[in-house]
């Protein structure tokens, strides 16, 4: 019987809550309400958030602007619900263009963390040079991260990811030889 007992007692399992490591999103870069002109990916590595904007096929980002809360009202809008890219709380420019641009943000910075849904619209503008027999065409669009509709009138788009809950880790629930 003591034998059972060593067993049992080996056996028994502690969950230990620890976050993941890593959550990923990604939402397809639109310009032009229908130009799949690269993507946006949303990682959290458990304590930041990082947008990441990528374009492919010869185009390039201009300038990005980048909205990110944990309630879709918090992001700024008129009042007829279309948004306002000048006045997101990330933007930046990028002269000359670039093909890929990351936003680190520290998820307290937030006032987020595990199990919220976050709320991120992200819009971009991107250029393109097209060389054409009777010259070089520069084609220039806004984009947004594929996703949601806004409110407004506008085709403007925002995505949602969800901050990961703590997972236990269960480790081989094996009783041990004695």
């Amino acid at each position: 019987m003591n034998t059972l007992k060593k067993l049992l007692a080996l056996s028994i399992v502690l969950l230990t809550m620890v976050p993941l490591a890593s959550a990923d999103m990604t939402a397809a870069l639109m310009a032009g309400q229908t130009l799949d002109v690269g993507m946006v990916n949303a990682t959290y590595d458990g304590a930041n958030l990082s947008i990441k904007y990528t374009t492919e096929d010869g185009w390039t980002l201009n300038e990005t602007h980048l909205a990110v809360a944990g309630d879709l009202e918090e992001i700024p809008t008129t009042k007829k619900g279309n948004p306002i890219p000048g006045q997101f709380y990330y933007s930046e420019e990028h002269l000359p263009g670039v093909t890929e641009f990351t936003y680190n943000i520290p998820l307290a910075e937030l006032g987020l963390g595990a199990g919220d849904t976050v709320f991120i619209a992200a819009h971009a503008a991107v250029q393109k040079e097209v060389v054409e027999d009777d010259g070089t065409i520069l084609l220039e669009e806004g984009a947004w991260g594929d996703g949601f509709d806004f409110q407004g009138r506008n085709w403007a788009t925002y995505f949602t990811c969800e901050i990961p809950e703590e997972t236990p880790i269960i480790p081989d629930p094996t009783p041990l030889e004695p």
